[in-house]
């Protein structure tokens, strides 16, 4: 069997039902292990604190998951499991002031409270909100401006859909047949008005630590965002700033532990990659790669892709929190698509005239707090080694945009 899962609540399910198959359930209460048989688990009724019963399971080459609530237990069953051969033996820290234990005990440990880094992610993104869709006709609220419509107590549009394409909402933005208006209602109606809610905030490099907390602190405190740690420290991954001991995170442990957090997020915010290859983490979130700033007075939009408005939406909603914005579109069908789409009195437009490149090259080096661009790069003929220098060889934080 490769992985055994000790516990059998809701945690364990949960890592079950990840697995799908290859695994087995450890679970010592009666009733909770009929509960597994009979919701189609597959599952063992034996104390994992007992030798003989867990030498039954061969456990030599497999991963032993501790999700039980017992500390103590933890750590006398991983001594057992390693002792039997146990590849890997991962656990679920009840009190994060034995993290330290975990660590001696060469246990990959999660301290995030009482749930796993998976189940926190899925506690937020589910069930926070009530969202539908209408659509306008003719004897609902066709010909209206936003600023006339009453869709009821409660309740805000926060998109509008148009011809294949996503506004973000104004007053006067004046509504058409067909439209389809996507509203959310409920007692977090307040927070949907803005774009960032959840941001993850990952330190995988020790030493730009604290470059990243004092922007990621900065950011939230703007968009009055829910702050979610993710880093390594005395070989766990923990979930919540209780240490100042940071360790280098390797990028497969990131990728392997963002995995749960993918599409469950709005924003992630992390160091300066040290290589190429880390930029994977562009292909799953929105990343602001932060350089320490605390506060965005000058802000630059490259427009280097062929479908800019998720680009635009994220730049709008930020120069209405920050300073002045300066966008650069790179050819002149991408202003004619996105310019009913930026609402921010902040931002000033420039279309590349000549050359994209060198114009670029050149807005660049005026070294702008926030440089914001799209992962796409399919507009303006811009390399990826173009791109690697705004990241690494400017001051300026830069967020990029799948």
């Amino acid at each position: 069997m490769k992985y055994v899962i000790v516990g059998g609540g809701s945690i364990g399910r949960s890592i079950a039902d990840s697995l799908k198959e290859d695994y087995i359930i450890v679970e010592k209460d009666e009733k909770t292990y009929e509960e597994l048989i009979k919701q189609g688990y597959k599952a063992l009724l034996g104390d994992a604190r007992d030798k003989n019963f867990m030498s039954k399971l061969q456990l030599k080459g497999s991963k032993v998951i501790l999700a039980t609530n017992d500390d103590e237990a933890n750590l006398q069953i991983a001594e057992i499991a390693r002792k039997l051969g146990a590849e890997e033996i991962v656990a679920r820290v009840e009190d994060g002031s034995r993290i330290e234990e975990y660590a001696k005990a060469k246990i990959k440990a999660i301290a995030c409270d009482k749930i796993v880094a998976a189940e926190i992610m899925y506690e937020l993104s589910e069930g926070r909100k009530r969202y539908f869709e209408i659509v306008v006709s003719k004897r609902n609220f066709a010909g209206k401006r936003l600023s006339e419509i009453n869709i009821g107590e409660g309740c805000t549009v926060v998109v509008v859909f148009r011809g294949g394409l996503a506004y973000k909402p104004n007053p006067d933005f004046k509504l058409e047949e067909g439209d389809r208006l996507g509203i959310i209602c409920g007692e977090e109606i307040k927070a949907t008005k803005k774009p960032f809610e959840e941001v993850l905030v990952v330190v995988t490099d020790s030493k730009q630590k604290d470059k990243v907390f004092r922007e990621a602190r900065m950011f939230a405190e703007r968009f009055d965002a829910e702050l979610i740690y993710l880093y390594k420290s005395q070989g766990s991954i923990m979930c919540s700033l209780i240490t100042d001991e940071i360790e280098d995170m390797s990028l497969n442990e990131a990728i392997e532990l963002l995995k749960a957090f993918e599409g469950k997020v709005d924003l992630m915010i992390t160091n300066v990659p040290k290589s190429r290859k880390e930029l994977v983490f562009l292909e799953k979130f929105p990343v602001l790669l932060a350089k320490g700033k605390e506060d965005y007075k000058n802000i630059l939009v490259i427009v280097n892709t062929s479908k800019p408005e998720k680009l635009l939406n994220y730049a709008s909603a930020i120069s209405n929190f920050f300073g002045e914005t300066t966008v650069l579109f790179l050819n002149q069908e991408q202003l004619k698509a996105a310019s009913s789409i930026m609402e921010s009195p902040k931002m000033k437009t420039s279309l590349a005239s000549h050359n994209p490149l060198v114009e670029v090259i050149s807005e660049v080096k005026k070294e702008y707090d926030l440089v914001i661009l799209s992962a796409k790069n399919d507009v303006g003929n811009l390399s990826e080694n173009v791109l690697w220098k705004v990241i690494t060889k400017t001051n300026s934080s830069v967020m990029v945009i799948e």
